[in-house]
């Protein structure tokens, strides 16, 4: 859950964002102080909102390179 420093990071920006937003900055200004884009944070949004925290972790980046490796091969 939020004991992983992946999954408490990315939750507290969503909430940054969501402070920022409600202070009505835009949002290129909120990628300058947060670091993350909108689509970033809409994508974090959803799966806290389907999968609750563990939605947060990083997905596992080894598929992605393994099926480019096969690619370029």
């Amino acid at each position: 859950g939020s004991n992983n420093p992946e999954v408490a990071e990315r939750l507290k920006k969503i909430r940054l964002v969501e402070a920022l937003r409600k202070a009505k900055r835009d949002w290129k200004e909120i990628k300058e102080l947060v670091g993350i884009s909108r689509s970033t944070y809409y994508e974090w949004k959803k799966r806290l909102e389907t999968e609750g925290l563990r939605g947060l972790r990083g997905k596992l980046k080894g598929t992605a390179s393994a099926l480019e490796v096969v690619k370029l091969s």
